[in-house]
């Protein structure tokens, strides 16, 4: 957690600290840094004495899975893109382990093969969804709980923002209103000055300050760095956040046809009017700060996506 965070703290729930308090905590590490990738991921594979490790890469990242196979072959660690969903591991899955590289489609396949095949994952996000800590939009469409157990969490997530620099503007707003709706969730489901709302708080502190430096400087390292820590904390606080109260009014809103990631912004662009307007309990810890509403409607208009977002009925 940022020192801000921290300090916002001291202010808002000391008296909850010093009676007591119990967070749950993801058991993912996350890595940052800008052309580090290779060498976290290294770092991660060697402490668990990998021998064998399958990619699950989008195809547009074609490059990246090469220097990724060129740097495990070369500590040798045997690599391929794994490229079907049956593909055992050849070394036993003692020895093997999973690295998912691309959005949450790719992630979200990488995580569910993973869990198949019971080998560690590492994961590289290419968006800044989300998706590589919280799945409860992917599982809610297949399971009425909408729950997994933290066993389908990757062992490790890297995030560098070398890797998201070349995402096209639209994929870039729609993942980081993604993020803004895990912070919203969390912020409407957990009491007043917890530890999660206050994560949740912070990550979209962060998202707001990078967000149009994201979609509008796309050569840039700052902005996408920010976003990146801002949709991890988001995305943390999601993911321990019992809620699915935006998850299941994105999946009714998708009913007609509409695909879900313009169904979701549409719903969290709904939302943040909503809560600029009402400000219920925890909502100031991020409204001195963070215009949510104007945040949202900025990151829309920029990524030239408003035209295709449908109109939401949700309270």
């Amino acid at each position: 957690m940022s020192a801000s965070a921290v300090h916002k703290l001291s202010h808002h729930d000391t008296s909850r600290a010093d009676l007591g308090l119990t967070h749950d905590a993801l058991p993912s590490r996350a890595h940052f840094g800008a052309g580090e990738s290779v060498r976290h991921l290294l770092d991660e594979l060697t402490t668990v004495d990998v021998r064998e490790v399958q990619i699950v890469a989008s195809p547009f990242r074609a490059s990246a899975v090469d220097v990724i196979i060129e740097s495990l072959t070369a500590q040798g660690i045997r690599a391929f893109r794994r490229t079907h969903v049956q593909e055992p591991p050849s070394t036993g899955h003692r020895e093997s382990a999973l690295v998912g590289l691309g959005g949450s489609a790719t992630i979200d396949r990488a995580k569910e093969e993973a869990r198949r095949m019971q080998v560690p994952l590492v994961v590289l996000p290419t968006t800044y969804s989300g998706a590589e800590l919280d799945a409860r939009l992917t599982q809610r469409r297949a399971t009425p709980s909408g729950h997994r157990p933290h066993g389908s969490l990757p062992t490790a997530v890297i995030y560098d923002p070398c890797l998201v620099r070349s995402l096209p503007v639209r994929d870039a707003g729609l993942s980081l209103l993604a993020a803004v709706g895990n912070a919203l969730e969390a912020i409407i489901a957990t009491p007043a000055g917890s530890l999660t709302q206050l994560i949740a708080a912070e990550g979209i502190r962060q998202l707001s300050r990078a967000a149009l430096d994201v979609i509008y400087n796309a050569d840039g390292l700052q902005g996408p760095a920010a976003a990146q820590l801002g949709a991890y904390l988001t995305g943390a606080a999601a993911a321990i956040t019992p809620s699915t109260t935006l998850i299941d009014a994105t999946l009714a809103a998708s009913e007609g046809g509409t695909p879900v990631r313009l169904a979701r912004a549409g719903v969290i662009r709904r939302t943040a009017e909503n809560l600029a307007r009402r400000r219920p309990d925890g909502f100031s810890i991020v409204a001195h700060d963070v215009e949510i509403d104007v945040l949202v409607e900025q990151v829309i208009q920029a990524s030239g996506i408003a035209d295709d977002i449908p109109p939401v009925r949700f309270c």
